[in-house]
């Protein structure tokens, strides 16, 4: 979990600045679930930190009959590492390019 560090001030005009630590860097967002249980895979970008750390899962969920939500944190995560295993990613983005407007048409 990278943290980076942000100066502020509080609601009064005479308080002082306050330093506070704020978790960047989200990797993944989305998922489904049934019944309380939930699965997921993402690939990781390359331009990640390899080095080993503290991460964190944060969850929420909403029923999307009742609108309940839920939500909770796990902050036990380690992680970091290279897999040995690692499946080899030979397709690009698909991109679709166009000048100033989607239906734009050469003209000759």
């Amino acid at each position: 979990m990278i943290k980076n560090h942000l100066s502020h001030f509080g609601n009064s005009s005479s308080s002082q600045p306050t330093d506070s630590a704020i978790t960047t860097d989200l990797l993944f967002r989305q998922g489904d679930g049934n019944n309380g249980l939930f699965s997921f895979s993402f690939p990781v970008p390359r331009d990640i930190a390899y080095q080993y750390g503290t991460g964190r899962i944060s969850y929420y969920a909403v029923d999307t009959v009742t609108y309940a939500d839920a939500s909770g944190q796990f902050s036990g995560l380690t992680i970091g590492g290279l897999a040995d295993d690692v499946v080899l990613d030979q397709t690009g983005p698909a991109i679709d390019l166009y000048l100033n407007r989607p239906d734009f048409v050469q003209v000759t």
